[in-house]
């Protein structure tokens, strides 16, 4: 009977496996080792502190290869004495070794290879030498503390850093405000319009979460609501000047929020100092002058990567807004406070933090100016409505806390343009302007006499914002203070600050009541029927919208900000005064709200 024939294929004996039978693995070429990306030579050139992780070796090694070889000792020199006396004092010199080439991956492996396989045949090699990784840009989702360390150089400082130098973390003067206005509530996130139904629908696309763009298209349209905020999502500011020294990437935020290229005047944007720090990209529909920020990631995505994106957003941003703000200053000013905000959202544990970024004055003549971040609320999404509530409310306050701030700079910016058109046109000096002023405001005082008798205040509808779910409305009322004044001198010059070539004329002296009993008597909130002489005015203030409001001459309500209202001593009480920047009236209260 024929043997069967055994089908499983027989391994040959023909030496090119190894001893006990096994195949040789393959052995991969040293090429494909060569084309991981790094850093490009400047960038380490120029980092402080060199951290000890796998691209700083990698670079190391690169620039150990292209070296020039060292000269060596021959073996005549070294050996030119007898043995034994070199055993004796230690053995031979090895210092010739320093600097020998390391054996390339190539030529090991030719050698293993040919122990394995008998055969003389070699892979073929490349030279060490000739090789050139390809460089890529730094960015916040490198792996390593290089980009933490790279901001740290160019004085960039994440929320919570501690500074070397004993200094404390400076935090955001206007830092109390910024929380009060957070809390303002939003009739968007009543019971009536978010029930738990529409909890129970978020917290369940949350879990659904599987990318970054889930999170974009799925979890930030509810947390921003119906507010009408220009914005756009994952650009690159291409147009932007770095902030650094250009090694890093440039800022590709997942969202974030900025204003029309048409409310800025073409003079203030076309500026070649303002102009690198407002406009991110060419395309004319992306919003410019961005100061608010949002980095999303997914379940498993990294929070201290979205963090550090964060802070470069939020960098940016209190650039821009440091930018306008000082717009035609021949020295710029820096008042410690945070106009640039930024948020991130990590789907994973459904957690929302909020941040504040301001700027900081140059430790140094010749130094940078610095830029720090400022945690200002974190709140856990999923946990259940009320949390949801209060971080969607701190959410949508900030989106518009950061618009409130960059339109008041952008009619800032756009009036001080106005304002020098016009002294060109009229070729005035600045004594002119001033005395062309002065008459203009007695002028507009009379007008206003007879405006206010032939008017009933009372019959005039209020100002009512169209989007239940915006704070500030996207342009303010002509008169903030409820002086309808049509004169266009008067509304323009409202917006000029105290950087103008004139200040305006002094009016008659506002200073508060020297007697307690008219302190306490503001409470009652009575007004006079007519304009008082002194223009100044008792009244009691209550928070609306996360507004400073209180209610003027003509029972119409006025909208401030805490900031503007300056703290002063009556008689050992504390009192509070606001100034009407369109009429000059002067309110005083005594406490705020």
């Amino acid at each position: 009977m024929a043997t069967p024939l055994n089908r499983k294929r027989q391994r040959a004996d023909d030496g090119n496996g190894a001893q006990g039978g096994h195949p040789c693995k393959k052995i991969k070429s040293g090429r494909s080792h060569h084309r991981v990306s790094n850093f490009s030579p400047e960038f380490w050139d120029n980092l402080s502190k060199v951290w000890l992780t796998p691209r700083a070796l990698r670079e190391l090694d690169r620039r150990n290869s292209i070296r020039p070889p060292m000269t060596t000792v021959t073996p005549e020199e070294v050996y030119s004495k007898d043995l034994a006396r070199f055993a004796r004092h230690g053995g031979p010199d090895l210092r010739h070794l320093r600097g020998c080439p390391e054996p390339s991956l190539d030529m090991m492996a030719s050698s293993r290879s040919s122990r394995y396989s008998g055969s003389s045949r070699n892979t073929r090699t490349t030279n060490a030498t000739s090789f050139s990784p390809s460089s890529r840009k730094l960015s916040a989702s490198s792996r390593g503390p290089e980009f933490e360390q790279h901001l740290q150089d160019y004085g960039i400082y994440l929320a919570g850093y501690d500074h070397p130098d004993d200094r404390e973390t400076p935090e955001p003067s206007n830092l109390g405000e910024i929380h009060w206005d957070l809390l303002a509530t939003r009739a968007s996130l009543s019971p009536s319009h978010f029930p738990d139904s529409a909890f129970r629908d978020f917290s369940r696309k949350n879990t659904r979460v599987v990318l970054e763009s889930d999170v974009m298209d799925e979890i930030v349209p509810i947390l921003c609501g119906n507010a009408v905020i220009p914005s756009k999502k994952n650009v690159v500011f291409t147009e932007l000047e770095p902030i650094t020294d250009g090694t890093a990437s440039r800022p590709q935020p997942d969202f974030f929020d900025g204003s029309h290229l048409r409310d800025i005047d073409n003079t203030v944007r076309k500026d070649e100092s303002l102009y690198p720090l407002i406009i991110p990209t060419k395309h004319p529909t992306v919003p410019v002058a961005p100061n608010f920020f949002l980095e999303a990631k997914r379940q498993d995505g990294s929070a201290a990567v979205m963090k550090r994106q964060a802070c470069y957003d939020g960098a940016y941003g209190a650039r821009a807004m440091h930018g306008l703000q000082n717009y035609g200053s021949s020295k710029p000013v820096y008042d410690n406070n945070a106009y640039s905000l930024s948020s991130t959202y990590h789907a994973g544990t459904g957690t929302l933090q909020l941040y504040a970024h301001h700027p900081t004055a140059p430790t140094a003549p010749g130094d940078r100016p610095e830029y720090h971040m400022t945690q200002v609320k974190a709140f856990a999404m999923t946990s259940d409505r009320n949390t949801f509530v209060d971080g969607a409310t701190a959410f949508r306050n900030a989106r518009d806390m950061a618009s409130g701030y960059r339109n008041e700079f952008i009619a800032t910016a756009n009036s001080r343009v106005v304002q020098t058109h016009l002294l060109a046109q009229n070729d005035a000096s600045p004594a002119i302007a001033n005395a062309a002023y002065t008459s203009q405001t007695a002028h507009d005082d009379l007008q206003q006499d007879i405006f206010n008798q032939s008017i009933d205040f009372n019959a005039l509808p209020p100002y009512l914002n169209t989007d239940d779910d915006s704070q500030y409305p996207i342009q303010e009322p002509a008169a903030l203070d409820g002086d309808p004044s049509t004169s266009f001198i008067t509304s323009f010059t409202s917006d000029f600050s105290s950087t103008g070539p004139t200040s305006k004329r002094p009016r008659q002296s506002y200073s508060p009541p020297s007697s307690v009993a008219e302190t306490s008597s503001a409470k009652s909130r009575s007004r006079p029927s007519t304009r008082s002489q002194t223009k100044s005015h008792w009244v009691e203030t209550y928070r609306r919208n996360g507004k400073l409001c209180f209610n003027n001459l003509h029972d119409q309500e006025i909208e401030t900000r805490s900031r503007e209202w300056k703290e002063q001593d009556a008689d050992g009480t504390s009192c509070f005064y606001w100034k009407s920047p369109k009429s000059g009236r002067v309110f005083w209260t005594s406490k705020l709200a």
